[in-house]
């Protein structure tokens, strides 16, 4: 029985780079050269390059981001915990129906939880301090 041949590393491009390392790319050389470091390739290599940035998703957009208009959010900061739950509503709404992205949304969402815990935060201590002044009436023997 023989024992099968160890695989063998697959061609990789010759190129050698300034640190003294050479190119990883191992798919279309030719010449051992890749398409980035062959020269007979430079025009085709940017032509290449200079249509990656015309794919439909970059059409569509305008921008990197894609946002709503202020208007779409209420056309102003949040007032009320009514006000945060209809700005996530149409924030969910709007990355459902591709109007804004992921990235955006997440962002919207976290400011959206961080507004929300403070408006939390500051019932609480407004709690606190009606229990405070209830419980000082009732030492002094007053009802509140």
């Amino acid at each position: 029985m023989t024992t099968p041949a160890p695989p063998t590393e697959p061609p990789r491009c010759t190129f050698v780079k300034a640190d003294g390392s050479r190119c990883r790319v191992t798919f279309g050389l030719h010449d051992g050269l890749c398409s980035p470091h062959d020269p007979a390739r430079n025009a085709a290599t940017d032509a290449a390059r200079a249509a990656g940035g015309t794919t439909t998703s970059q059409v569509r957009r305008a921008s990197k981001y894609r946002v709503l208009d202020p208007q779409q959010l209420g056309g102003r900061p949040a007032r009320t915990l009514a006000d945060i739950e209809r700005g996530v509503a149409t924030m969910t709404f709007a990355v459902g129906t591709g109007a804004a992205d992921p990235a955006t949304a997440r962002e919207y969402f976290r400011g959206a939880t961080t507004h929300r815990e403070i408006k939390k935060l500051r019932r609480v201590v407004a709690d606190l301090l009606s229990l405070r002044r209830d419980l000082k009436a009732l030492k002094r023997g007053r009802s509140a």
